[in-house]
């Protein structure tokens, strides 16, 4: 298992010097990576783009004794300035290969998220399912149900229709928020294999995040630099990483 920690410390933006403190903790597993070209760079898995050799597959030969695995796990987690505040974008984009009849469990898919205002809103909610032979089938807008679990604590829910052995799961979300210190957890590795786990971070220098890792493994790539982006018409000084 590979954790990651954070402790965020922000100030409003304005001509005033003074600044709060506050902080955070983001508990994930296995592997992270970031950089200002990996922004530039192509994401690792397209949107319904499914490599023929994963649609064959029937035994993920890193661990044989999977029930399933998780081909791709791509997360972002961006910074955005409006009329409204400052708020924190964090997008997931995810895809799984059921290998076994005890792993059908993972077609019934929660996405819990924190709304303490009702400015945090999930959006671009997809789903699909590809059965061995390619054939599609799309999760409707009708399919996805949204529930209040306790106080401030939501959760997006759908089940996946007619998932099989070899069946491939994908979906992708936003979650748009104006809580700039309960960032989203990432799990780098869980109980099932992950062939590939990436997070991107873009930070203006108005924030500061501290992180910290756990575990016995290290980041396959890890890389951050700091770049001038220009954000509402100003020039801001920006950290952008990458860990893979």
């Amino acid at each position: 298992a590979h954790s990651f920690a954070t402790q965020a410390a922000f100030g409003h933006i304005t001509k005033s010097k003074a600044k709060h403190m506050k902080k955070f903790s983001i508990i994930s597993f296995f592997y992270l990576l970031f950089t200002a070209q990996l922004f530039a760079q192509a994401p690792p898995i397209k949107w319904g783009k499914i490599p023929d050799a994963d649609l064959k597959m029937t035994v993920y030969e890193e661990d044989t004794t999977a029930d399933a695995v998780i081909l791709a796990d791509f997360g972002t987690i961006t910074f955005e300035l409006n009329d409204l505040g400052a708020f924190c974008n964090f997008t997931q984009h995810k895809r799984i290969k059921i290998l076994k009849q005890s792993a059908f469990d993972m077609g019934n898919v929660e996405i819990p998220y924190y709304a303490a205002t009702k400015l945090t809103k999930v959006r671009g909610l997809k789903a699909q399912v590809f059965s061995p032979s390619g054939k599609k089938q799309v999760i409707g807008k009708k399919e996805i149900y949204d529930e209040e679990i306790r106080e401030n604590v939501r959760v997006k829910k759908f089940a996946c229709p007619k998932v099989e052995v070899g069946s491939i799961i994908e979906y992708k979300y936003q979650v748009f928020s104006p809580d700039l210190v309960g960032l989203q957890d990432w799990y780098f590795q869980g109980e099932n294999p992950v062939r590939w786990s990436e997070l991107r971070f873009q930070m203006p220098e108005w924030f500061d995040y501290l992180t910290f890792f756990q575990g016995k493994e290290d980041m396959s790539i890890r890389e951050e630099k700091y770049e001038s982006r220009i954000i509402r018409g100003f020039p801001v000084n920006t950290k952008l990483a990458r860990y893979v």
